[in-house]
């Protein structure tokens, strides 16, 4: 007959079974703290996301409501708007529409138009552009060989055509076709992620291929054989006799032939730029149809977000993204 178990030996078995259920409800805690958190932080993230849909929407919103559909400026109500892009309240959390150019930050966002286009910049300008950039003047010949439609390597000096890129360890054939999307480039024999860092700010696959007289950058204008001396006088002349940006002074151009007029009564134009003007003339516009928007999100917790979206515009009014990325 087996003897009763003492008190000391059931309190003994009592207190291993707490500290046993005590070690199960700890680690039962624990897995739903990290559960409630993991929650949280998606349920952040998909706040972030629904914010950085409503500052694409406000970008969109204010695109379609500038009035100077004829003439695009870095004065337009898209380019610098602290009203409608700054610290914006969106329910959920808020956000800012911020571009930072040439060291100065602005609320609003920028056209692609005052870039050199990849797809249509003649073989000389891309070479000036990439010279500039101290990036290899051969990468243009690569360039040009993946968006043109033969494959001939040699039409724009030594490049890279189909056999190049079929006898590659993963092969693949070159688009011979326009790029459509920036990170193609990463494609084309040549381009690393810090080639496309260099030209990301300076260069565009979007828009109407040509440049905008009123906006177009420094590096665009020496792209086209134009030194600082004639972007110093285009400076000048954009912000007008009273040297003040966003004034009723402030130089605009109606015009291809208004451009280089109001310049040269204003500034003066020596006879290279007079040439280089004329010899560029049909690549030039005085309005964009391609714009980047950089958004930056951020949740009523602190959490934030960045995003970045291309807007188009298309017949009439019609905005088109063609290009949305957030950042995880």
């Amino acid at each position: 007959m087996k003897k009763p178990l003492s008190q000391g030996s059931l309190l003994v078995i009592v207190l291993w079974m707490l500290c046993i259920l005590s070690v199960l409800a700890l680690g039962l805690g624990y897995r739903v703290s990290l559960q409630i958190r993991s929650t949280q932080t998606s349920l952040a993230h998909t706040i972030l996301s629904y914010v950085s849909r409503a500052a694409l929407a406000q970008a969109i919103t204010v695109l379609k409501k500038d009035p100077t559909l004829h003439v695009d400026t870095s004065h337009d109500i898209w380019a610098e708007n602290i009203f409608d892009f700054q610290d914006i309240d969106a329910g959920t959390g808020h956000f800012s529409i911020e571009e930072v150019e040439e060291g100065r930050a602005r609320f609003g966002f920028t056209d692609e138009e005052r870039k050199v286009n990849l797809n249509t910049a003649p073989q000389e300008v891309l070479e000036n552009l990439f010279s500039q950039l101290d990036l290899p003047v051969e990468l243009v010949a690569n360039l040009l060989d993946w968006i043109d439609p033969d494959e001939d390597d040699r039409n724009h000096g030594r490049g890279a055509e189909k056999e190049y890129y079929e006898h590659l360890a993963s092969p693949y054939s070159p688009k011979n076709a326009f790029l459509e999307h920036f990170e193609e480039l990463l494609h084309i024999k040549g381009f690393t992620p810090e080639v496309m860092k260099k030209l990301q700010a300076v260069a565009t696959v979007y828009g109407s291929g040509q440049i905008n007289l009123n906006t177009a950058r420094r590096e665009t204008f020496q792209a086209l054989g134009l030194d600082s001396a004639f972007y110093e006088k285009v400076l000048r002349w954009r912000l007008g006799p009273d040297g003040l940006r966003g004034t009723a002074e402030d130089g605009i151009a109606k015009g291809v032939l208004d451009f280089v007029t109001q310049l040269e009564q204003g500034e003066g134009l020596s006879v290279k730029e007079k040439i280089l003007l004329n010899k560029y003339q049909n690549y030039f516009r005085v309005t964009s149809t391609a714009f980047h928007v950089r958004i930056k999100a951020m949740s009523a917790t602190g959490l934030k977000k960045e995003a970045v979206a291309i807007l188009a515009i298309k017949k009439g009014k019609d905005v088109e993204v063609v290009y949305w990325h957030e950042n995880e």
